[in-house]
């Protein structure tokens, strides 16, 4: 999705040589992005050297999302291979408080494999706050998204439409396309945090097929915590009004 991105930004930014080459009667002077200039800007070289600027800058502007978006992904699908792995992990409980009898407490103190007591709540606590800190860190940026998508489909839309009733059809297909590939990346972004929603849910459904009964209560206890805790999802945050979701996405698109 954010290859697609790329390509149809490409492809707006380079509209007016396009429709240029088509039309056989050269290239407008309209940059792309309209702002108020001390200078006559549609006066040669002037003209090519604010167009090339405008490129360079969309294109970094570009690149610095997909590296943000990238590294959510990959710290995210890491959250989620570790609450896999501890969801195997509680389903083969046995009722085993610790491993050993060291008396180490620190929460980075686990086995990953292992299924006492410990380990368990040892390892979701450390993956939890490992999830707060990503969730701190990212929330801002994940919330200028939202305003940022938001006011795309708002203006892309608008475009569109306006493009439609000129009979611009290279105009209407161009910001359609942009607007599509806007909200496929919105989506994206949104559906990684679903993924970590629905990890939280599969181990939650672990944590509630212990068969309880069957163990003592010292080690049924730490375990009931650990329910308790799960009932509050591990989640990425955009500022603290809302959750990266399906929910989220559906809500933006409705209104």
């Amino acid at each position: 999705m954010f290859v697609v991105l790329g390509i149809i930004t490409t492809a707006c930014i380079l509209q007016p040589f396009i429709m240029g080459a088509i039309k056989k009667n050269g290239m407008p002077k309209v940059l792309k992005f309209e702002a108020w200039f001390p200078f006559a800007f549609n006066e040669t070289p002037i003209f090519q050297m604010m167009y090339f600027i405008q490129t360079l800058s969309s294109f970094q502007c570009l690149m610095m999302q997909v590296l943000l978006d990238g590294t959510t992904v990959f710290i995210v699908f890491h959250c989620c291979g570790q609450l896999t792995i501890l969801c195997k992990v509680v389903s083969n409980y046995k009722g085993v408080l610790k491993h050993n009898n060291t008396e180490e407490v620190s929460v980075e103190y686990f086995q990953q494999s292992c299924s006492c007591t410990r380990c368990i709540t040892n390892h979701y606590i450390y993956q939890a706050i490992f999830v707060k800190k990503v969730s701190d860190f990212f929330s801002s940026y994940n919330m200028l998204r939202i305003m940022m998508s938001t006011t795309n489909f708002c203006l892309m839309g608008y475009i569109s439409v306006q493009s439609r009733e000129k009979n611009e059809a290279s105009n209407f297909i161009l910001e359609g396309s942009f607007l599509l590939a806007n909200m496929s990346s919105f989506f994206g972004c949104c559906w990684v945090g679903q993924q970590l929603l629905n990890k939280n849910e599969e181990l939650v459904n672990a944590v509630h097929e212990i068969s309880w009964y069957k163990y003592d209560h010292k080690c049924i206890y730490p375990m009931m915590m650990l329910l308790k805790r799960t009932k509050r999802p591990l989640r990425l945050t955009c500022g603290i009004f809302f959750t990266l979701s399906h929910e989220l996405y559906s809500g933006v698109n409705k209104n």
